[in-house]
């Protein structure tokens, strides 16, 4: 087999979907090496258990980080802040561009250039340049998989748009492959770029995380509803969730956000809690956690929310890996209706439902009929259970990816 680089502006523990194709490839026959920048505190101890799970995996950190050779990374951000300062002054330079939104550019492009491989694969915006320099170095392919739709990410940003578009316009001609992680980005792709044909892979996890034996939620039990991401923010619907849950006024719904949140984000979260009605007491914050982790806090709960705020076109168009964490824990589905995730569950009406983003009356209204009709919470749950154990899974997207790959190095 062929030797594969995956290069992304994240971590390990950021990138589920980086993770999955570099397990995937090594366990192919490929050698497999993973090139990834310091991005969040709380990714470094999680992502020491990736690496030391899949060690026949070469994970090659660039750039430092805060805690070991903290002056090459004292010294990376010093040079992005440098070229932001003038990168509205050299628009048309496009390394001044991608140095600009990516701290380590000229550290990991260097060690990609050290590196021959038959492919290299970018995930990230900021990691395409890589790929397609390392490549062109040693007349190799490269691929790029839009796990988001980047030019849509920012509304108000652009600079960032110019930036983008620059990016994806310059580097893009001649990726070998492409693919996204959803039907919409995929779309949103092709019509700007007709000459590309990405694949869909979804944000599916394996099929051993399905909680198969979950709890029946019967009538009386206290509801618990989930919500995840990386990050806790304000408008990702968690303010819309809690007015929601107040406007129910039981005491039994409880609510669980896991993700990095800061003291004060927390502490207007129960600002607006306490507005509403919502007991301090029925509101838990759980720190970021591992993948499996993750899945063992995720199955206890009963619901899971995936509220995409309309702020952006790429949060219209994306399914996030929120919705297939849920469907491998066990857990119903209520989701804002954004594009994407609106065309997802018309398409799988037994796995949950959707409602009006903004509008708390509806969520309040779709929380109380789950309360009220465990047969339907239950059936949802069933479904979702199914669904991930039998084609919403990595073990059948994984094939997808690994005849694509292996397509693509034996021409």
């Amino acid at each position: 087999m062929g030797s594969v680089v995956l290069i992304s502006t994240g971590q390990p523990s950021t990138n589920p979907r980086l993770v999955k194709e570099a397990i995937a490839l090594a366990g192919n026959g490929y050698k497999v090496t993973v090139l990834y920048s310091f991005w969040a505190d709380w990714a470094f101890e999680t992502d020491k258990k990736i690496i030391f799970e899949h060690s026949i995996i070469n994970w090659i950190e660039v750039g430092g980080n805060p805690y070991r050779k903290k002056l090459l990374y004292i010294v990376s951000r010093f040079i992005q802040k440098f070229f932001v300062i003038i990168s509205p002054f050299f628009k048309t330079n496009v390394t001044i561009q991608i140095t600009s939104i990516f701290r380590n550019y000229f550290f990991i492009l260097k060690k990609a250039k050290s590196l021959k491989a038959d492919l290299y694969i970018a995930h990230n915006l900021g990691a395409l340049p890589v790929a397609y320099k390392a490549a062109e170095y040693y007349k190799s392919k490269f691929g790029f998989d839009f796990e988001d739709y980047h030019l849509g990410q920012v509304s108000n940003n652009n600079l960032y748009a110019y930036q983008t578009n620059l990016i994806e316009t310059r580097f893009l001609k001649g990726a070998s492959y492409t693919t996204a992680a959803s039907p919409l980005i995929a779309s949103a792709y092709k019509s700007r770029f007709p000459q590309l044909n990405p694949v869909i892979i979804n944000n599916v996890f394996s099929k051993n995380f399905v909680n198969k034996n979950f709890n029946i939620y019967t009538e009386g039990d206290k509801l618990k509803l989930f919500w995840f991401s990386q990050t806790v923010g304000f408008d990702r619907g968690l303010e819309e969730l809690i007015e929601a849950i107040g406007l129910i006024q039981k005491k039994d719904i409880h609510l669980g956000i896991l993700g990095s949140c800061s003291l004060d984000i927390k502490n207007v979260l129960l600002d607006i809690a306490k507005k509403f009605g919502v007991k301090e007491n029925q509101i838990t914050f759980h720190t970021p956690v591992g993948l499996e982790e993750l899945f063992d806090i995720a199955s206890t709960y009963h619901i899971g929310l995936a509220l995409e705020v309309e702020k952006t076109v790429n949060r219209q168009i994306c399914l996030t890996n929120k919705l297939f964490v849920y469907l491998c824990s066990s857990l119903a589905i209520i989701a804002t209706d954004t594009e994407a995730q609106k065309a997802f569950l018309e398409k799988n009406t037994q796995i949950g439902v959707y409602y009006n983003s903004g509008d708390a009356y509806a969520l309040s209204s779709v929380i109380l009929k789950y309360k009220e009709q465990p047969s339907l919470l239950n059936k949802h749950r069933k479904e979702a259970t199914l669904m991930a154990d039998t084609k919403l899974n990595w073990e059948y997207e994984s094939l997808l990816f690994l005849k694509l790959i292996n397509q693509i190095l034996d021409n």
